[in-house]
């Protein structure tokens, strides 16, 4: 009975931490478009790039959680990486 909790709770997690980057990476965006004329260009791309950078963290624990094999392809330490992981 808890595999399935534990499932939806690592969705609900996984969901969260997807999120939270996807919405920084919108709010710059959308405050550019809203003010141009006093865009910052560089710190803009600096920003985007950070909330891309968090996004590729988040998809890469999570495909070490779908995958072990990928991990080892890698070379990463796959124990290390999990116990790291928290989408929160």
């Amino acid at each position: 009975m808890a595999l399935p909790h534990e499932l939806c709770r690592l969705g609900a997690d996984a969901g969260h931490a997807l999120r939270t980057p996807v919405a920084a990476l919108r709010v710059e965006l959308e405050e550019a478009r809203l003010h141009r004329d006093e865009l910052d260009v560089d710190a803009l791309l600096c920003r985007a790039i950070d909330a891309v950078t968090r996004l590729e963290r988040v998809v890469e624990q999570l495909r070490l959680l779908d995958d072990p094999s990928y991990a080892v392809e890698h070379g990463c330490q796959f124990g290390d990486r999990l116990r790291g992981f928290h989408p929160r």
